[in-house]
């Protein structure tokens, strides 16, 4: 039974839940403690960094760690731009992957940049291909409606 009411979980011997049941208590109401700590140092968290700051040019090595790793995180690197001689010019995905290849054979791009590139349009060949399956599926069921409307109106003929 659990504190907030008289629902039983129902669970096997092992105290899994069983099939079917309601799927345990769920996540306890009210503030994690993350979110607790949060509200209580949000007030004061301007001197709270300050203090930090203060502590670390003082030479304590945990409020210097604790300052660059927070306060001041190293910026992520942008992606580089990587321009593929011939990609805009191939007509299909698979040329499309040729130039990419290519390109990486002779030294034109990393392999790392390739392998993005290469992930972007495999992700892309997915996108045509689900729209193709959507246009087909559409036209297929067009003409089945099509052809009940058109075998209703023969028999209205007879």
């Amino acid at each position: 039974m659990t504190a907030d009411s008289d629902v039983v979980i129902p669970r096997d011997e092992r105290g899994h839940f069983l099939p079917g049941g309601p799927g345990g208590p769920g996540r306890p109401k009210g503030l994690t403690r993350a979110e607790q700590a949060a509200r209580l140092l949000e007030p004061r968290r301007e001197e709270l960094i300050g203090k930090t700051i203060e502590y670390a040019l003082a030479g304590d090595a945990q409020m210097m760690k604790l300052a660059l790793e927070r306060i001041a995180p190293i910026a992520r690197p942008e992606g580089e731009r990587v321009l593929v001689p011939g990609l805009a010019e191939a007509k299909t995905v698979s040329d499309k992957a040729r130039a990419v290849v290519d390109a990486v054979a002779a030294g034109e791009i990393t392999a790392e940049s390739g392998r993005s590139v290469l992930q972007m349009l495999d992700l892309l060949s997915r996108a045509v291909k689900l729209d193709e399956l959507e246009r087909r599926l559409a036209a297929i069921e067009q003409g089945r409606q099509e052809r009940v409307v058109n075998h209703n109106d023969a028999s209205d003929l007879v």
